[in-house]
């Protein structure tokens, strides 16, 4: 369950985070200008959103494996899938004990890199 909380507010920080920075605005110089670029408030948005999607999907992926590990399913290597799935089986911890998961999601979230090579190499 924890995962699914962890999750659950990663979630709420992208639903926070994907309102549009340019909504509010900023009077400057004393009421002459009204304008303001929040640029750099929605690069900064990005970059959290980001680090958000990545605990989300770092969460999933320890709860894919484990679930998997449970009924003895092994990765099929011969799909992309399978190949990332055998990846996250050789780096992530086998103990299926009632435990902190965070070492773990930290892990299966830093997996999400060369994941992408994974694909490319599938294309």
């Amino acid at each position: 369950m924890i995962l699914e909380y962890a999750a659950g507010a990663a979630l709420g920080d992208l639903r926070a985070f994907s309102a549009p920075a340019s909504l509010g605005h900023a009077v400057l110089s004393r009421g002459v200008e009204e304008q303001a670029s929040f640029a750099s408030l929605a690069a900064r948005q990005t970059l959290r959103a980001c680090g958000a999607y990545r605990l989300v999907v770092g969460c999933e992926l320890v709860a894919a494996v484990r679930a998997l590990r449970q009924r003895d399913h092994g990765p099929d290597p011969a799909l992309p899938v399978g190949r990332a799935l055998e990846l996250a089986y050789s780096v992530l911890d086998e103990d299926q004990a009632d435990r902190p998961l965070t070492g773990d999601v930290t892990t299966a979230a830093a997996l999400l890199d060369r994941f992408t090579d994974i694909w490319r190499g599938s294309e």
